[in-house]
């Protein structure tokens, strides 16, 4: 396939097209749990990827990758001393995270997600040294995902940034996990309507304006 002569630059946080930037619309939110995620090197440069909302969304959170070549996953301050690490994953012995779980355990949370596709998690699960002895939790089921930017073959699945939504939910309450969806919401059908998928009045919020580069969401209407 022949490389786009032109292409357009991309916000080097969200890697969204400048001008469809959603910095600026992400909540920053504060919370008592921390979220660490433990990205695959494959997922750091696909736009779609939803990982890289993680530090946007949430003012108290980690991000490292993992799979460079002859690179050890840098791991150190991960869990902070004085939390308690939760590795998100779905293993046969996960916990269902719930809050009368969550609600054994007198220590903030410390919540590790892993961020690849399932055969990249699963080696992240088995492989990654810093998770031994972790307790593992999975997401209660729940409604179908609404992230319209990958197919999937089991509709059970949810993409990342969902399921920290949906884990945080059960955790920090209902608003947190609102304002994370609503962000996500924003991001997937901007996406889709750059991708030609949905006009910009279908886009929540509308789509900015072609001479706006500062990400600013404001709407141009249909087009």
């Amino acid at each position: 396939m022949r490389k786009n002569p032109h292409p357009q630059p991309r916000c080097p946080k969200c890697l969204m097209t400048q001008g469809l930037c959603i910095c600026c619309l992400a909540p920053r939110l504060s919370l008592r749990t921390r979220v660490a995620v433990v990205m695959h090197v494959r997922e750091s440069y696909r736009p779609s990827n939803t990982g890289r909302l993680v530090p946007l969304a949430l003012a108290n959170s980690f991000v490292c990758l993992r799979g460079i070549k002859d690179q050890p996953t840098d791991t150190a301050g991960m869990i902070p001393d004085g939390t308690q690490g939760l590795v998100l994953y779905p293993a046969s012995d996960a916990s269902e995270l719930q809050q009368d779980y969550c609600s054994l355990i007198n220590k903030p949370l410390s919540l590790v997600v892993l961020d690849g596709n399932w055969n990249q998690a699963a080696k992240m699960a088995k492989r990654e040294r810093a998770l031994d002895g972790l307790p593992r939790v999975k997401l209660p089921s729940g409604p179908v995902s609404s992230f319209r930017l990958r197919t999937q073959s089991d509709p059970a699945r949810v993409c990342t940034f969902e399921a920290v939504a949906r884990a945080l939910g059960a955790i920090e309450g209902p608003e947190v996990q609102r304002a994370l969806e609503a962000f996500l919401t924003v991001m997937v059908e901007r996406m889709l309507w750059a991708r030609g998928k949905l006009k910009a009045g279908q886009v929540t919020g509308g789509v900015p304006r072609p001479d706006l580069n500062d990400g600013h969401a404001t709407s141009s209407g249909e087009r």
